[in-house]
């Protein structure tokens, strides 16, 4: 991906004060302790955040968890991708596509032959949902999962964050002088 004057870092300190107000700002609740939670599992080796700045403002950012949260991926050595935000100012420039190279790219340097991450089913997901497809994500084949659940044929369950589908991509490890695929 080339976005003018976008670049990534590790989540800092300051950054948490930053991405709070920021998606206060267009109506959404991400409070100061989620990020400063994320900062601290950081710290601890436990997972990864990459922030997306875009011409040194703020545009979104990516946790991967080192063991996933979801049991397959974590009996696997599967990396997930546990939170993926884009900023709706910077939404349809690619970033969250580049927020997904990063993170397949630190998977491969953690030596993961897979990477993986849950989307949410309903509409506000779409936009995610095409782009995973369209960069090579699968589902796993174990259908759908409600709060860390697996459904089961006629369970009822609520159509809400916590349904999601669970996908995958190989990597292929990048050698030194071959373009990225």
């Amino acid at each position: 991906m080339n976005v003018r004057g976008l670049s990534f870092r590790a989540l800092k300190a300051m950054d948490c004060a930053v991405a709070a107000a920021a998606f206060a700002a267009q109506g959404w609740h991400k409070p100061l302790e989620q990020y400063q939670n994320y900062l601290r599992e950081q710290q601890e080796g436990a997972l990864q955040v990459i922030v997306a700045w875009c011409e040194a403002e703020f545009a979104g950012y990516l946790v991967l968890r080192r063991r996933a949260r979801y049991a397959p991926f974590a009996a696997a050595g599967i990396p997930e991708i546990g939170d993926l935000n884009v900023l709706i100012k910077f939404r349809c420039r690619g970033i969250g596509a580049a927020l997904l190279q990063q993170a397949e790219d630190l998977a491969r340097a953690w030596r993961c032959a897979e990477i993986g991450l849950g989307v949410g089913l309903w509409k506000d997901y779409g936009s995610a949902q095409r782009l995973y497809v369209r960069l090579g994500y699968r589902p796993d084949g174990r259908g759908l999962h409600w709060r860390d659940r697996q459904i089961g044929y006629g369970e009822t369950v609520v159509a809400d964050d916590d349904l999601v589908l669970y996908l995958t991509k190989p990597l292929e490890p990048v050698r030194p002088g071959e373009p990225r695929r």
